[in-house]
């Protein structure tokens, strides 16, 4: 298996790409970023399980982009993954108890007696409100900038890093 893929990474060199530098990363990184304020504003509105899911997939697709752009300055792009990271891990954590519950809905056996039902439903309720409280102001201060602006930005970074170091 090793060898497959150090054979595999030697062909890397080999592959095609649309454009240089910067470019690479732009449409892609300008296009999840919109798709996420878009899901954003959408779970805000309907907080329902696949909205709060479909938004959580942009954040993750925002916190592998700015993995891939942290050379240009580590310290911003840390601390931007970071909080990228928990955002994702709370509408995951969303998630899960969204799945808890359908579980009790449908199975309420596998729970215990229905007093003990109705505790555990009034639990995930509870910490599921402060699961998407904690998103969605951490959400709109992560997309506050328009997609236009957020990529102006941080290819302004990568101009800097590339001047600075001779990389990128």
């Amino acid at each position: 298996m090793l060898l497959r893929l150090r054979e595999l990474a030697v062909r890397v060199d080999d592959w095609p790409l649309d454009g240089k530098g910067f470019a690479l990363l732009e449409a892609g990184l300008g296009r999840s970023y919109r798709e996420g304020r878009r899901d954003l504003a959408r779970a805000q509105r309907e907080p329902s399980d696949e909205c709060l899911h479909e938004w959580r997939k942009r954040v993750k697709d925002q916190w592998y982009h700015s993995q891939l752009l942290a050379p240009c300055w580590p310290g911003m792009f840390d601390c931007r993954c970071r909080l990228l990271k928990r955002l994702a891990d709370d509408l995951g954590d969303d998630h899960d108890l969204a799945m808890m519950h359908r579980l009790l809905e449908t199975e309420p056996a596998l729970f215990g007696e229905p007093a003990t039902c109705e505790r555990i439903a009034s639990l995930i309720e509870a910490r599921r409100a402060e699961l998407q409280a904690s998103a969605f102001a951490g959400g709109w201060r992560l997309y506050a900038e328009s997609p236009k602006a957020l990529v102006a930005r941080i290819e302004a970074y990568w101009r800097i890093a590339r001047a600075e170091r001779g990389c990128f």
